[in-house]
C-alpha cells in the first residue's frame, strides 16, 4: 500500500522522535481534526506492518515505534523513496522552482512547470510572482522571454543563493546521509529526491564524497582543525556547486572579491591544504579548479574558526555592528509579538554571542545547515515570521540576507526566552485531595487544561499539607475540602464546575493586582530583616560592586578606541552582573564559538586576562569570551 504526503510527513515525525507523540499535537500541527490524524495512523499502522514493524500506542502515553537507529534510517529512506506524486504546498513548490532555475542555464517553460508539479497554469503564474520577489531580494532576476523562463544574475550570487536554497531544503536525514557518505568516503546507497536533483549534474557523486573525506582528514592532520558536521555539509555542497558550474562552462566566470581572500596566517594554512589537495585530485574532479573556486570551497572551513570581521581589512565592505544588531532585533521582535524581551539579559548575552559569530561567518559567506528547520517553522511559526521580518528590516540596509536556516537558529533564542517568560507568568498552585494521588492528578489535568496560566506544582493529601507548604512556593491552594492555610485558598468540587473556574480566575485576578501593587511600591530598607551576619555582608557587597566598577572603568579606558558609547554602557552592566555570578559561583560554563584571535583581538584578550589576574578574579574562558564580544 502507499501513504499520502501527510501520512508520510506524520510517520517521519514519529520515526525522528525517541519519545511518544500525541494525536492532538499532530492535529494542531497539521491543522486537521484528530479524527483525520487517526485515519492517517490507521494507514501508517498497516504500512509499518508490511515492513514488520508495529506502531505502538497507549491512551495516556501516545504513539511511538520501538526499533534501533539502523531500522529508523531504513524507514526514512523508504519514506523518501516513494515514487508516487506527493502534493507540495505553495511555499514548497516555489522553493523547488527556484532550485530548478538555479541549477540550469537554459530556458524553462511554464508548461514544463505545470507538468512537473501537476498544477494549473494560473497556479504556476502565482508561484512565479513569489519566485521573482525572492530573486529580487537576492540581487538576481527572473527573465520571461519568448523561449520561456531563465534566471539572470552574476555567477557569484547564483552560487551563494543556490547554496542557501539547498541548505534550507535539506532535512535531518539528508544531512545524516551526507555526513555518513563523507565519513565512509563513498556514495550512500540511498539519496533523497532533493539530493538526487541537486547532484544530477555531477557525473561521479562517489568521488565527491571521497574528495570531501580527504579534505576533512587533511585539515585535521595538517592544521589541527576538526571540522564539524555542519561545516562538512557546507564543504560538500560547495564542492558539488563548482563541479556543476564547470560542466555548464561557468567556472571561469566566478571571481571572489579581494576582501574574501584577506585572512590571517592560520586561515591561509587551511586554504593551502584545500588548494594542494584539489589540484592533486584534478583528474578525479575532471577539471582544474580556479583559485577563486578553491577559495569558495575552503571558506566554509575557514569561516568555521575565524577571527572577527572587524579584525580584517574590510575596505569597502559595510558590516553591521553585532551589538547594535542584537539590541535592534530584541526591540523589533518585542514590538512585533508584544512580549517584552528588552530587560532579558540572558537573551541579550546569548543572542549577542550568536550574532557575533553569525556575522563573522556571513562575512566569509559561510552557510550552515539547520537540521531542525522544518520543526522550527511548523512549531514556532509566529515567532519565525516575526524574527524573519525583523532580520530583513534591520540587516537589509547592510545588504545582509540571512537564510531560513540562519533565522531558525535565532528563533530558538527568542522562543527559549519566550517560554521562560510564560513559565514566570504562570501562577503556581497546590492541589489538595483526599489521598493526594489519583483524584489530585485528575484535578491537576483538568485545571491546567482549562486555565492556561495555571501551573499545578504539587499535589498532596490533607495530612501532607503543612509539610508541602513549608517546602513549596505557591500562589494559591486549590482543595476539594475546606481548609485553612497561609495565602489564598479556593475550594472546588472533585470535578470542577464552571462556577469553580470562575472563582479561581477571580482569585488569580486579585493575585495579579497585588503583584502590580508591590512592583509599584518603593523598596523599604529594613535592617532588622537581614541575617545575623549582615555586618559582614555589607562590606562584601560594597567590595564586589567597587571591584566590578573599577574593572569596567579600566577596560573602558584602556580600550577606548575599540568601544562605541552604547557598547561601553553595556560592558559596565555586564561586568557588574559578572561579579554577581562570580560571587555566587554561577559563571558562564560554555560559549557557542571560541574565536581564533589575531592582532588587536589577541591583545585585548590578553589585556582582559591581565586585569582579571590583578584583581584575583579567576574566571573561565566563557566569561573572558563574553567580555571580548563587546570589543569585536
Amino acid at each position: 500500500m502507499s501513504l499520502s504526503t501527510r501520512s508520510r510527513a506524520l510517520l517521519k515525525k514519529i520515526v525522528y522522535s525517541q519519545d511518544s507523540q500525541r494525536v492532538k499535537d499532530f492535529a494542531s500541527e497539521f491543522e486537521v481534526s484528530e479524527r483525520t490524524i487517526k485515519y492517517d495512523l490507521d494507514n501508517i499502522r498497516l504500512w509499518l506492518s508490511d515492513q514488520g514493524i508495529e506502531l505502538q500506542s497507549k491512551p495516556n502515553k501516545g504513539i511511538w515505534i520501538e526499533c534501533d537507529n539502523s531500522i529508523r534510517i531504513k524507514l526514512l529512506e523508504s519514506l523518501d523513496n516513494v515514487k508516487e506524486h506527493g502534493f507540495l504546498n505553495q511555499q514548497e513548490r516555489v522553493r523547488h522552482i527556484i532550485l530548478d532555475l538555479l541549477l540550469q542555464d537554459s530556458y524553462m517553460t511554464i508548461g514544463d512547470l505545470t507538468n512537473k508539479h501537476d498544477v494549473s497554469r494560473n497556479t504556476i503564474l502565482s508561484d512565479l510572482v513569489l519566485v521573482e520577489s525572492f530573486f529580487g531580494e537576492q540581487e538576481l532576476s527572473l527573465e520571461r522571454g519568448r523561449f520561456g523562463l531563465i534566471m539572470i544574475g552574476s555567477e557569484k550570487q547564483r552560487r551563494y543563493v543556490l547554496e542557501n536554497v539547498m541548505q534550507d531544503l535539506l532535512d535531518g536525514n539528508d544531512m545524516f546521509q551526507i555526513v555518513q557518505g563523507v565519513v565512509k568516503g563513498e556514495q550512500p546507497q540511498y539519496l533523497s529526491p532533493i539530493l538526487e536533483r541537486f547532484l544530477s549534474p555531477v557525473q561521479d557523486v562517489g568521488k565527491v564524497f571521497a574528495i570531501t573525506d580527504r579534505l576533512v582528514r587533511e585539515t585535521e592532520s595538517q592544521v589541527g582543525i576538526l571540522l564539524s558536521d555542519r561545516i562538512i555539509i557546507g564543504v560538500f555542497i560547495r564542492l558539488c556547486i563548482i563541479i556543476q558550474r564547470q560542466h555548464q562552462s561557468c567556472e571561469s566566470m566566478f571571481e571572489l572579491t579581494a576582501y574574501s581572500k584577506t585572512f590571517a596566517k592560520d586561515n591561509f594554512l587551511t586554504y593551502r591544504v584545500f588548494h594542494e589537495l584539489l589540484i592533486e585530485l584534478e583528474d578525479d574532479l575532471g577539471f582544474t579548479p580556479t583559485e577563486d573556486s578553491i577559495w569558495f570551497v575552503s571558506l566554509q572551513a575557514i569561516g568555521g574558526a575565524s577571527s572577527s570581521p572587524n579584525a580584517i581589512d574590510t575596505k569597502d565592505v559595510l558590516l553591521p555592528d553585532a551589538y547594535l544588531v542584537t539590541t535592534e532585533l530584541i526591540t523589533k521582535v518585542t514590538d512585533m509579538i508584544a512580549i517584552d524581551f528588552q530587560d532579558d539579559l540572558v537573551l541579550f548575552n546569548n543572542l549577542f554571542a550568536h550574532m557575533s559569530d553569525k556575522l563573522t561567518k556571513y562575512s566569509y559567506r559561510v552557510v550552515e545547515p539547520n537540521p531542525i528547520l522544518g520543526e522550527i517553522t511548523s512549531s514556532y511559526r509566529k515567532m519565525f515570521d516575526a524574527v524573519k521580518r525583523a532580520c530583513s528590516d534591520i540587516l537589509g540596509i547592510y545588504q545582509v540576507y540571512l537564510s531560513d536556516s540562519d533565522i531558525g537558529f535565532i528563533v530558538l533564542h527568542f522562543q527559549t526566552a519566550y517560554e521562560i517568560k510564560l513559565d514566570d507568568l504562570k501562577y503556581r498552585a497546590l492541589v489538595v485531595c483526599g489521598t493526594g494521588r489519583g483524584t489530585s492528578q485528575f484535578l491537576k489535568t483538568i485545571l491546567e487544561t482549562k486555565i492556561k496560566n495555571l501551573n499545578v506544582v504539587e499535589c498532596c493529601s490533607i495530612m501532607e499539607l503543612n509539610k508541602v507548604m513549608e517546602q513549596a512556593q505557591v500562589d494559591l491552594v486549590i482543595s476539594i475540602f475546606p481548609i485553612q492555610t497561609d495565602g489564598p485558598v479556593v475550594t472546588v468540587s472533585p470535578i470542577p464546575t464552571k462556577h469553580d473556574f470562575q472563582r479561581i480566575q477571580t482569585i488569580l485576578g486579585q493575585i495579579e493586582k497585588d503583584r502590580k501593587t508591590m512592583e509599584n511600591t518603593p523598596l523599604e530598607y529594613k535592617p532588622d530583616k537581614l541575617k545575623a551576619d549582615s555586618s559582614e555582608m555589607e562590606p562584601f557587597v560594597q567590595d564586589l560592586i567597587m571591584t566590578g566598577f573599577e574593572l569596567s572603568t579600566s577596560l573602558r579606558s584602556r580600550f577606548k578606541s575599540q568601544l562605541t558609547e552604547e557598547r561601553a554602557e553595556g560592558l559596565t552592566l555586564h561586568i557588574l552582573l559578572m561579579m554577581n555570578r562570580f560571587a555566587f559561583g554561577t559563571p558562564y560554563t560554555n560559549f557557542e564559538h571560541t574565536t581564533l584571535l589575531d592582532g588587536p583581538n589577541k591583545d585585548i584578550r590578553m589585556g582582559i586576562i591581565e586585569m582579571l589576574k590583578e584583581r584575583n578574579l579567576n574566571l573561565n574562558e566563557g566569561e573572558v569570551q563574553a567580555i571580548l564580544r563587546y570589543f569585536m
